[in-house]
Order: structure tokens, then sequence, then C-alpha cells
């Protein structure tokens, strides 16, 4: 019987050292599993940021395109508006005024 009870004795401890490596053992996985969630968090946390910065950068060069665009077009409607002249502003007034005079419509 003292024989059953010590292997029943050197059973238990061998479970129990079987238990404790397999927590150790979990732990360790977890401890591991909230290490890498940190990290993909900071990693995702990192990209979200870049990927702002990206769609900003975006934004601002089609507004800067745009604003070009706008300035081209403005000049040049200054331009047109530029090359007309007093003198040609005058022969038109003068033309508009025969039209007038002779019943003829502008």
């Amino acid at each position: 019987m003292d024989a059953d009870l010590g292997q029943l004795l050197e059973a238990e401890r061998t479970f129990s050292a079987r238990l404790d490596d397999a927590r150790q053992q979990a732990r360790t996985l977890v401890d591991t599993a909230r290490q890498e969630a940190g990290r993909l968090g900071q990693d995702s946390t990192s990209e979200l940021a870049r990927a702002r910065q990206a769609l900003e950068d975006e934004e601002q060069r089609a507004l800067a395109a745009e604003l070009a665009r706008i300035d081209a077009d403005a000049s040049a409607r200054i331009d047109r508006l530029g090359a007309v002249t007093a003198e040609r502003i005058d022969a038109l007034a003068d033309e508009v005024l025969r039209l007038l005079l002779r019943g003829d419509r502008v």
C-alpha cells in the first residue's frame, strides 16, 4: 500500500508540475498575444496616420491644380479684356450709333 501511495504522490507531483508548466506556457502565450496586439495597434495607428497624410497631400495637390487652372483662365480673360483698346470701343460705339440712326436693329 505504501508503494501505491508513493506512486500516487509521485503521479500527483508530476501532474502538478505539468499543470504549472501548462499555466506558465498559457501566460507566456497570452503575454505574447497582448504584445503583438499592442504592436499591431501601433502599426495600424501609424498606417492610418500615413493614409490621412497621403489623402491631405493629394487634396492639396488637387486644390493647387484647380487654383492654377482658375488663375490661368482669369489671366486669359484679363489678357482678352486688355486687348480691347479705347479706339476699338469708340469704333464699336460709333457703329452702334450709326445702326441706330439708320433704324437697324443692334
